[in-house]
């Protein structure tokens, strides 16, 4: 499995070492057939997902939110 991710906290050379490929949101959307989001809801993180983004999603992509919150 190939694991891409946005995370504007981790370094390069951690992700690497992680065997993770940091990309950006837009690339995720469109590249993804799973997205998870593991964040607390906060201003930068509220709609994440919405009717802006739809239209970038991969066909068939299946979203889990495992925040507990509504993003």
């Amino acid at each position: 499995m190939k694991i891409i991710a946005f995370d504007p906290f981790i370094s390069k050379e951690i992700a690497e070492k992680l065997n993770i490929q940091l990309v950006e949101l837009d690339n995720l959307y469109a590249d993804s057939d799973y997205i998870t989001f593991h964040i607390p809801l906060t201003e930068e993180t509220k709609n994440l997902i919405s009717a802006k983004q739809i239209p970038l999603l991969k066909k068939g992509v299946r979203i889990l939110n495992c925040a507990g919150e509504v993003l």
